[in-house]
């Protein structure tokens, strides 16, 4: 497929009855390529007399910051089959996207494909970005490109995945924001043992019930470690 770019602008034409254009996606595209341009890597569609098939936001971005547009031309195609390529394209998921970039050099999206690999399969790439906080943000950033982790949260998750894992496995429970965050609570806190919790609920498994929030998740947890116990040891307070 022969690819080619220009940054002539005035030469392609937008096809009618495609998409209508969303100005805040195209922004938000301005921005991304802006941090990294990754144009070359997907360009637009057009036909022999360069209206643009697919690709329109991707055009209207380029052009809008002023960088060069990366097109292939399709022999033979028209709007009425603008919607099977759609249909037919491999949506990105957020694999791609840091297959890419750990590709590129970036050790951020390196450290992810490592935890990824050490767990074959059981630590995927969305379930790592819930362990640093809002799924949303944090996906958004993995897709731009400027996705980060520090050290100290690197360290973290590497010590809480294991547990997590562990526990998901022991409560039968789907790896979510809300498991994901009442295991973290209860092994950082200083009274969890985790002998103990495996013992709990090893001995007593109808006792814990799926909860709608962390908040109850966490009360349940710490009501199946201490259920008979002598010493009551409280995983609702302090981190360690």
């Amino acid at each position: 497929m022969q690819i080619y770019k220009t940054n002539n602008y005035e030469q392609f034409k937008l096809q009618e009855g495609n998409r209508i254009i969303n100005e805040f996606h195209v922004d938000k595209l301005a921005n991304s390529i802006k941090f990294m341009n990754l144009l070359a890597d997907r360009p637009i569609l057009v036909t022999k007399e360069l209206v643009i098939l697919d690709g329109q936001h991707r055009f209207l971005a380029a052009k809008k910051i002023g960088v060069d547009v990366y097109y292939h031309v399709a022999a033979s195609t028209d709007i009425m089959q603008v919607p099977t390529i759609n249909s037919m394209q491999k949506q990105w998921n957020v694999s791609d996207y840091i297959s890419l970039y750990a590709k590129r050099g970036n050790k951020n999206y390196q450290w992810i494909e490592e935890i990824i690999k050490a767990y074959n399969g059981d630590m995927t790439a969305t379930y790592i970005i819930r362990f640093l906080g809002p799924y949303i943000s944090k996906a958004s950033a993995l897709k731009e490109g400027h996705f980060e982790v520090s050290d100290e949260e690197k360290a973290s998750i590497e010590m809480r995945i294991p547990y997590v894992l562990a526990l998901a496995k022991l409560f039968n429970v789907i790896i979510n924001t809300i498991s994901i965050s009442a295991f973290s609570l209860i092994i950082e806190n200083p009274n969890y043992e985790h002998a103990r919790m495996i013992e709990q609920a090893t001995k007593y498994p109808s006792l814990f019930k799926r909860q709608v929030s962390i908040v109850n998740t966490v009360k349940m947890l710490d009501y199946v470690y201490n259920y008979r116990r002598q010493k009551r040891l409280s995983l609702l307070g302090n981190k360690k």
